[in-house]
């Protein structure tokens, strides 16, 4: 017996460091016996070894995986016991697997490998991607502009398969992988589909319908999928490209959604992002159209119009611009200090005794104040719900004399000439005023001297006053 028999070999993602592990406790944590870093054990799957679950179905789970022999990375794809055991159904599978391999066009997920690793299927497709567009979306990261590109590829892609007969039947943002240069290949391409429309008489845990928020009129009536169906969900990427979220996001169970794609008009695109141009609008909402036969068929006007209307939309998200130019919440502005602790009459040099700051530099009242500011509870100041600061405080100006730290010397020096100019002030008012009212009482004489008699008139007949004069 072997010593590792039972074991797999496992290297550790951090330190590289190779260590033995048993196999029977794949998909759980170990720590690196040299860095004690903690992963997950892969599985050994063939030649594959499996590493995390990336998503799973009512009959099979998908894995990051490494093609040990040809040294890439891919994803696998193992189907359970329902799918495995079924001949009939693993026959039609691989005629569609087939179609899908023999394609090989850029808009549709490249299929490496297929078969039977012991007594489970499995398909391996390529994984050269940055994740799915269902990850995309979740950063919130998608600028209108690149809502367009991605939309773009979604139809080129779609085109390519409506052009080579593949109907895909599962479009929606996780089967949906994005490529560089926001270029996008779509995955499960029928593979989906064709299981449930199979094993849906056979077990009631298959739920034909996994995609309800994406999900076509006719198909929510449980018709076959077509192309026209395919384009409607793929309508429905695209408005949530745009918009953020499903056109039918606001009813809240399945069985509303699903009615609401039969009944419900959704609400126009510009209605939710008022930037996208009208016409951008008018061609989702006709993808959207309940009745197949209204909805487009001609990709190539539909991409002409996205890809003209590239320029009128943002590179990055509306919110955040208006954000930058929206007038910011009083909650989020810095409350000032009270204004007891700064002296604005020393500020404004215009101190009651200006002995008192004489022997103050500006540097130590700068100073001071920096220290006052720096002990100040910034968490409170900054508080909307605080109570326990005067109501005049809250509504100052928030911008409350800072010019004036700039002109602290300016303020020094007015303090200490205050009295003088006053004096001077005083003096000057005090001189015109003598000469106003010189020139004021000298040339208008009272009438007591205008009516005095001339010195050297003598009356004559008034001989007792030329007596005295005498």
């Amino acid at each position: 017996m072997s010593e590792n028999e039972g074991q797999i070999k496992v290297v550790c993602p951090n330190c590289s460091t190779k260590q033995f592990v048993d196999a029977d406790r794949a998909f759980t944590k170990t720590f690196c016996d040299n860095c004690s870093v903690r992963f997950t054990i892969p599985k050994l799957f063939g030649t594959i070894l499996l590493h995390d679950i990336i998503s799973n179905d009512e009959f099979s789970t998908t894995f990051s995986a490494t093609h040990l022999e040809q040294s890439h990375q891919c994803h696998v794809r193992v189907f359970d016991d329902k799918v495995s055991k079924n001949e009939t159904l693993i026959e039609t599978l691989k005629k569609q697997i087939y179609k899908i391999k023999e394609l090989a066009v850029p808009g549709i997920r490249k299929i490496l490998s297929y078969g039977f690793i012991g007594e489970e299927f499995f398909i391996e497709t390529e994984t050269v991607d940055n994740g799915s567009l269902k990850t995309k979306l979740a950063t919130g990261k998608v600028s209108q502009r690149a809502a367009l590109q991605y939309s773009i590829s979604l139809l080129e892609a779609l085109k390519e398969a409506e052009s080579t007969k593949l109907v895909l039947g599962n479009i929606k943002p996780s089967t949906i992988r994005c490529l560089p240069d926001r270029k996008v290949s779509l995955d499960d391409c029928g593979v989906t589909n064709l299981v449930t429309e199979q094993l849906r008489g056979k077990s009631k845990e298959i739920d034909r319908i996994n995609n309800h928020h994406y999900c076509a009129p006719e198909m929510a009536e449980k018709k076959e999928a077509t192309h026209k169906s395919d384009l409607y969900a793929a309508g429905c990427v695209m408005y949530e490209l745009i918009c953020k979220i499903p056109p039918f996001e606001d009813f809240k169970t399945k069985e509303t959604i699903l009615k609401a794609h039969q009944d419900t008009d959704p609400i126009s695109i510009t209605n939710r992002k008022p930037s996208i141009p009208k016409d951008v609008n008018d061609q989702i909402m006709a993808i959207l159209s309940k009745d197949p036969e209204q909805r487009p068929s001609d990709f190539k006007k539909i991409i002409d119009c996205f890809g003209v209307n590239l320029q009128y939309v943002e590179e990055v998200k509306v919110d955040e611009i208006k954000q930058e130019f929206n007038a910011p919440d009083p909650s989020q502005t810095l409350k000032p200090r009270p204004p007891t602790e700064i002296d604005l009459n020393i500020l404004a040099g215009v101190a009651e005794d200006p002995k008192s700051i004489s022997n103050v530099n500006a540097d130590t009242l700068i100073a001071s104040q920096k220290k006052v500011m720096d002990s100040t509870n910034i968490d409170l100041l900054l508080d909307p719900n605080i109570t326990d600061v005067e109501p005049d405080i809250k509504l100052q100006d928030t911008a409350v004399n800072m010019q004036d730290f700039d002109d602290l010397e300016a303020a020094y020096a007015a303090g200490k000439n205050f009295k003088m100019m006053i004096i001077a002030i005083f003096i000057f008012v005090i001189i015109v005023g003598g000469g106003l009212l010189f020139v004021f009482y000298g040339s208008n004489p009272s009438p007591e001297r205008e009516q005095l008699p001339n010195s050297t008139t003598v009356p004559a007949n008034n001989p007792s006053e030329l007596k005295t004069r005498n």
